[in-house]
């Protein structure tokens, strides 16, 4: 395009799963003698959810190739009073070797590509916690992560960092049987995780190779009792010393709640075993370390409790004493109130379009909490409930969403507009963060131009002037690093056309260099499809004998060929399956001319776009124009004029610029206009096209507008889930969505 230099990013969007691997680790977990997994995780029956992650060295660069393993969060565990760090620790001579067991079979494994990046696919509701193993002594591992119960959600989970690992040393007792004196063979081990050892006769263990971080530790053996411990810290490259850790027989274990996201004030109900209704023994109850007061504690039986939130809580640790003996902590995600999930506070939908409700929960110190059930109403009949739960516009209109949770109630604004028109929301770009990686909306994207929607769901935009490939997902951007192993001495110059081939490789123009490139996303590696790097020029040939000059954008095709728009070659080319490079339509020298491949003429075309026919649909920029080059070769014009001066041609056309083009699922053609700022839907078979109004939504001191929408720059269109559309802004630097 016919604009200032730029370059773009990308980031991780394929990946290599190998679900069932093994991972060679120190040891596994034992059974654990009746305590469950908050949820069954992995039941494939449960609807899934995709969740993606980075994984970091210490410095903060990507690993690639690194293992990662999945296993569910198990509840466990009471404090102990004595837990100290120390920076070293003799070896154990005598702790007895351990046989491994396994908790759970169907733990998953899988591997990080070539930025770092992981994805779980259909991974049932619950909580896990993810370990990524480098090698025996390297290893990072996640917090508690929740997966929602909707089906078809996404998670990106913070990053994980890969340090050396430490260990975690200490004596158990048994003082509830004074007559043992050898310890030997007491089981220790780290619930959900596969570290464990066996004591010696005095009761030391020692567990080496754990990375850094919390971990809920269980001893436990026949006839002894159990000893529970939670958020036990492990430090990279130091021991743990784990002193106090007394079994005890007839330990109280809170398996489930039968709430798990709780407002302030609610009553739930606590199931497990040993709360002491039938000994008689006291009982205490602590949420976040706040000791309950008895008029809100029922104790039904030895396996239910009925408890009351207290409003002061803040934090959702929630434990039982029976008698001295504490119980494991049983995690909840407190709420205090809710909002809605964007940065507005405000609900946006089109008319005949549904949106799921993605309310969050804020917790008493201001966290977020996702995945909260609620129920809404809407005052006037401009949006309705659907089946599944959705909300969909009803006829336009601004009124009010009600919604709540237990006691929780939020009220917020609904705007519903008409159904032709599209809300527009900035996604990535507009920030000052110039580094690779980070925020969507605090990055700087330097002229983002070619844009495409990865089949995992990720947007791989060519960022121009910053020489890279950019990958958005979860509100999270990273940097794929580009290598040339065939040409060691190239550098990505001006990247512009993005797509996918059928093998899923990706496929991008250089302007700069005037070459396509195909690219392994596993490996990052590019190498030469066509052209020669800094030789522009016009020639047919295979490989590195044709020549470009100024390639733009691409259309692939369902085969595996590929066209070209050669911008400043004023054609369109052909790169077939073999390599071979031919002229599709067009020449040298610019023009505005229908007719076959060979009389046809361009001016700088700029995108392309297939149609269900096989025909091949061009953004003639220059000639203000949208071009059709059908399967014969015959070349016409479907909508514009080369007359851009003329004072009849806006309104004849109402085109002036087109740079973007997209066929959306229903078979309408949308283009942008860069010099007009707007969006056109042209429906082929009426022979029409509108422009689309467009809204964003902004906020004024306390109050939320719905305000006229133009686009800065509009270039490059990809098509993503559903009906929803992106768009690249050339000279504002950022992507929004449309929908």
């Amino acid at each position: 395009m016919n604009r200032p230099q730029s370059r773009f990013p990308l980031a991780t969007f394929a990946f290599s799963l190998a679900l069932g691997a093994q991972v060679a680790l120190v040891g596994c977990t034992p059974g654990v003698n009746g305590l469950m997994p908050v949820q069954d995780g992995l039941d494939s029956r449960a609807q899934a959810a995709r969740v993606t992650g980075l994984v970091l060295d210490e410095s903060g660069k990507p690993l690639k190739g690194v293992l990662v393993s999945v296993r569910p969060a198990l509840t466990t565990v009471a404090p102990l009073t004595t837990v100290a760090q120390l920076t070293t620790v003799a070896p154990l001579t005598t702790v007895a070797p351990f046989r491994a067991r396994q908790v759970q079979s169907d733990s998953r494994t899988l591997t990080t590509d070539a930025s770092g990046r992981f994805a779980v696919p259909d991974l049932g509701p619950g909580k896990y916690r993810l370990e990524a193993i480098l090698d025996a002594g390297r290893k990072g591992v996640s917090g508690t992560i929740s997966v929602p119960e909707k089906a078809s959600e996404k998670v990106e989970i913070p990053a994980i960092r890969v340090k050396p690992t430490g260990s975690l040393v200490g004596k158990v007792s048994a003082p509830d049987a004074p007559q043992v004196t050898n310890l030997t063979g007491v089981s220790v081990y780290l619930p959900g995780f596969q570290y464990s050892a066996r004591t010696d006769a005095k009761g030391h263990f020692r567990i080496d190779g754990i990375p850094e971080g919390e971990f809920d530790v269980v001893a436990e053996k026949d006839g002894l009792g159990m000893a529970v411990a939670n958020g036990i810290g492990i430090t990279s490259e130091m021991a743990t010393m784990l002193s106090g850790f007394e079994m005890r027989q007839d330990v109280p274990i809170i398996t489930r709640a039968s709430r798990e996201a709780v407002a302030l004030g609610e009553t739930i109900e606590l199931e497990g075993r040993n709360f002491g209704a039938s000994t008689g023994k006291p009982l205490t109850v602590y949420v976040g370390g706040q000791v309950l007061p008895t008029s809100t504690v029922t104790r039904v039986d030895d396996e239910h409790l009925v408890i009351v939130i207290p409003r002061t809580a803040q934090v959702g640790h929630l434990e039982i004493q029976v008698g001295t003996v504490r119980s494991n902590i049983l995690s909840l995600r407190l709420l205090s109130h809710l909002i809605w999930s964007n940065d507005l506070d405000v609900v946006a939908v089109r008319v005949g379009t549904r949106i799921t409700l993605p309310i969050l929960g804020v917790d008493p110190v201001g966290n977020l909490v996702s995945d909260i059930p609620v129920t809404w109403s809407v005052d006037s009949p401009i949006a309705t409930r659907t089946a599944d739960g959705a909300l969909e516009g009803v006829s336009p209109g601004q009124s009010t969403l009600h919604v709540s949770q237990a006691g929780l109630h939020a009220d917020l604004p609904l705007v519903v507009v008409p159904e032709a028109d599209r809300i527009v929301e900035r996604v990535v770009g507009g920030g000052s963060n110039h580094s690779d990686s980070g925020a969507a909306t605090q990055v700087a994207l330097s002229f983002p131009e070619g844009i495409v929607w990865t089949p995992d769901g990720r947007l791989v935009i060519a960022d121009g002037r910053s020489s890279s490939l950019r990958s958005w997902a979860e509100k999270l951007v990273t940097t794929l690093p580009v290598s040339f192993p065939d040409q060691p001495e190239s550098s990505l110059g001006k990247p512009v056309g993005i797509g996918i081939l059928p093998d899923g490789d990706l496929i991008f123009s250089d302007a700069d260099s005037s070459v396509l490139y195909r690219m392994n996303p596993l490996t990052s590696e590019a190498r030469l499809l066509a052209g020669k790097p800094g030789q522009p020029g016009f020639a047919e040939g295979i490989g590195s004998a044709a020549r470009f000059h100024s390639p733009a954008d691409l259309a692939v095709f369902p085969d595996g060929r590929v066209a070209v728009a050669d911008e400043y070659n004023h054609a369109i080319r052909m790169i077939e399956t073999d390599g071979t490079v031919h002229t599709l339509a067009g020449a040298t020298e610019s023009g505005f001319v229908d007719g076959t491949a060979v009389q046809a003429r361009f001016n700088q075309p700029y995108d392309l776009v297939r149609g269900a026919d096989g025909s091949v649909y061009v953004a003639d920029q220059m000639n203000a124009a949208i071009r059709k080059i059908s399967p014969d070769g015959q070349v016409s014009t479907l909508v514009g004029s080369p007359d851009v001066g003329s004072p009849g041609h806006i309104a004849a056309t109402g085109l002036a610029r087109p740079a973007g083009l997209l066929f959306d699922r229903h078979g309408d053609l949308w283009c942008t206009d860069y010099d007009q700022g707007k969006l056109r839907r042209i429906d082929l078979a009426q022979g029409k096209m509108w422009n689309v109004t467009m809204w964003s939504l902004f906020r004024d001191g306390g109050n939320v507008y719905l305000a006229p929408r133009t686009l800065s720059g509009p270039n490059q269109l990809a098509r993503g889930e559903g009906d929803l559309m992106y768009v690249t802004e050339y000279d504002t630097g950022i992507v929004s969505r449309i929908r």
